[in-house]
């Protein structure tokens, strides 16, 4: 508010001359005298100056910090990867969450490949539940084509899916299958 001669905010624009090879073309958002965004040629960092991999749009984030899309209990919102601006090249890649069935649906090529439904069971190669009643967590396939799971292991190692209580410690049962021997064994209560 400037009492006092203090500045609480200010908006600063650094030219190319700028005696500060990192401040130059750059412009900066400050609040509470610190700095909490700049825009530059890499593009734009929120709470950070440093640069990273991908630097179009940095935040810099302490412990509970990130970033919320909002949106109302019915609404869909989606982070996208694009490659055109029309059609589906709009949104090639997305994540999307749906807030009226509290569903994250994963896509690529223009469509949805994996969705995690709000009961928390994965559903892969398909949008909507299809599974035994008893056998629900993980869905892998569309029934249209041949579809599965593989499990793919060194080749003096074992391939195995485990079958635990509550403690998740224990196997109680487990299919395993030793790749040197070529043998597979079923195995309970080990």
């Amino acid at each position: 508010d400037g009492t006092n001669g203090n500045k609480d905010g200010a908006i600063r624009y650094f030219h190319e001359s700028h005696a500060t090879t990192a401040n130059r073309r750059s412009m900066t958002f400050s609040t509470a005298n610190s700095e909490r965004m700049r825009i530059n040629a890499t593009g734009v960092k929120i709470k950070t100056t440093a640069d990273y991999y991908a630097n179009d749009l940095v935040v810099g984030c302490a412990d509970n910090g990130g970033i919320t899309l909002a949106g109302g209990t019915g609404d869909l919102q989606y982070l996208a990867f694009a490659d055109g601006t029309s059609g589906d090249a709009r949104y090639r890649g997305y994540i999307e969450y749906g807030h009226s069935a509290d569903a994250m649906s994963f896509a690529s090529a223009g469509q949805t490949r994996m969705k995690i439904d709000s009961s928390g069971d994965v559903l892969i190669g398909q949008t909507s539940q299809t599974g035994y009643a008893f056998a629900q967590k993980l869905v892998v396939g569309d029934g249209d084509n041949n579809d599965g799971i593989t499990i793919q292991s060194g080749s003096t190692h074992q391939g195995n899916l485990a079958f635990n209580h509550s403690d998740g410690t224990t196997a109680h049962g487990r299919i395993s299958y030793q790749h040197n021997t070529n043998y597979m064994q079923f195995f309970v209560n080990n």
